[in-house]
């Protein structure tokens, strides 16, 4: 057998053993990884140390290595490679939420990577450096089972619709999530500047609500409540609304699973079929990741230029 796994949900998801992933990879371990990605949309590896190179080397094995639009987040010498980090002494550097009563780094609601480009990554790849023994866990939600299970009323609804996105780095500051508990605290300098460059570098796009996933052949949600504007094309009240009903259907319906992370886990998931999240950080405790993304275009983005689309952008706090 090339490849030794187990399941990690019933429904998505593998757990790959024996695979030292700073090695070079075999063309026949090399594409046994990829159809099995392609399958089952999670791989996760336990326990397998990755230096930087060996992370760009893998990703390449998914598709070419994505140099990340966030250029304040690179890692030095390797722009593939974005830090998704904290340290208690880095709390000015770094984003900071109160969510429920706790005062975490680095949250990020429910998502779907640079869905704000018309080219969505076709998959991302997160390594863990340093991780605390509890918390900060990663959620990811199947997309296509979610089509799958939508009542037909609101599909009929949604299809044929199109969602506005543009870049809005303040993951609090969206009104299409339902009502929360969560408030920014700290928005640090690197922050600051991304939000200045939106304007002139993130222009608005438009994806489509459902897809045909190209490896699957399964139909999918695309939708997700971060970086959401509006609907295209369709009364702001009634585009709204429905945007929300379909936010609100894909946070309480479906299987989900959180990863807990080890030192040297590697997670790679297939952005066109999942919505993943971050809870997040405590603000007492060091947490570092590497990430990498895969680049990808689905061929449904497009930019908007439209002048009421103007009119839908939210005022960045």
């Amino acid at each position: 057998m090339v490849i030794d796994w187990t399941p990690v949900t019933a429904t998505f998801g593998a757990e790959v053993r024996g695979l030292d992933l700073d090695a070079t990879l075999s063309e026949e371990q090399r594409r046994a990884l990829s159809e099995l990605w392609r399958d089952r949309g999670l791989l996760l590896f336990r326990d397998a140390p990755l230096t930087p190179e060996a992370q760009v080397a893998l990703t390449e094995v998914f598709g070419a290595a994505e140099i990340h639009p966030a250029r304040e987040a690179w890692v030095e010498g390797f722009p593939q490679l974005t830090h998704i980090r904290f340290t208690p002494e880095q709390r000015e550097r770094t984003t900071i939420y109160d969510v429920n009563g706790a005062e975490l780094a680095n949250w990020q609601p429910w998502h779907i990577d640079t869905i704000y480009t018309t080219k969505v990554d076709r998959g991302g790849i997160l390594h863990a450096v340093e991780v605390p023994s509890k918390g900060a866990d990663t959620g990811f939600i199947d997309r296509a089972m979610l089509y799958d299970l939508m009542p037909d009323a609101l599909r009929e609804r949604a299809e044929g619709k199109r969602v506005l996105y543009r870049l809005n780095p303040i993951a609090s500051a969206n009104p299409f999530y339902p009502p929360g508990a969560a408030r920014l605290i700290h928005r640090p300098p690197h922050i600051e500047a991304l939000q200045a460059r939106i304007a002139s570098d993130f222009p608005i796009v438009s994806h489509p609500v459902f897809f045909i996933h190209p490896d699957s052949g399964r139909r999918t949600l695309n939708v997700t409540a971060m970086h959401a504007i509006g609907m295209e094309n369709m009364d702001p009240v009634e585009g709204d609304a429905l945007l929300r009903e379909l936010v609100l259907f894909s946070l309480t319906t479906g299987e989900r699973y959180f990863h807990h992370w080890r030192g040297h886990d590697t997670v790679i998931w297939d952005n066109w079929r999942f919505l993943h999240s971050a809870e997040g950080t405590p603000t007492h405790i060091t947490r570092r990741l590497r990430r990498s993304g895969v680049i990808g275009d689905y061929g449904e983005g497009r930019t908007v230029t439209q002048a009421h689309a103007a009119e839908k952008v939210m005022a960045m706090p």
